[in-house]
């Protein structure tokens, strides 16, 4: 089955890498950034930037925690959840119908 792109994302979050975001890091210390590496990094797992006054950077992440129960969440309310209730509607409409066959089938045999 097809992964839907809020399931890709909260996957992202919760079991994601954080090494780009120490190479992003690492280049924003240096003198001469080089500008084209930044398309090259993968920073959705990242919340906030800030510059602090000393001149260093605070990096925030999402909660992986909360991802997770979210993902947890979307797997246990996921796709079985349709597909039971299409099941019971179609025994329930073979049931009604099988009713009126034998009801049928009585009245012309009586």
């Amino acid at each position: 089955m097809a992964k839907s792109n809020e399931e890709k994302m909260l996957e992202l979050l919760a079991y994601g890498q954080i090494t780009d975001t120490v190479k992003l890091l690492h280049t924003l210390q240096k003198d001469k950034p080089d500008c084209a590496m930044f398309d090259k990094l993968e920073l959705r797992n990242i919340r906030t930037i800030r510059c602090t006054s000393t001149g260093g950077f605070e990096v925030e992440f999402y909660d992986r925690f909360k991802a997770m129960l979210s993902l947890h969440d979307l797997h246990s309310t996921g796709s079985a959840t349709p597909f039971y209730a299409a099941i019971q509607s179609a025994a329930a409409a073979m049931a009604e119908s099988q009713n009126k066959e034998e009801c049928e089938y009585i009245s012309r045999h009586e």
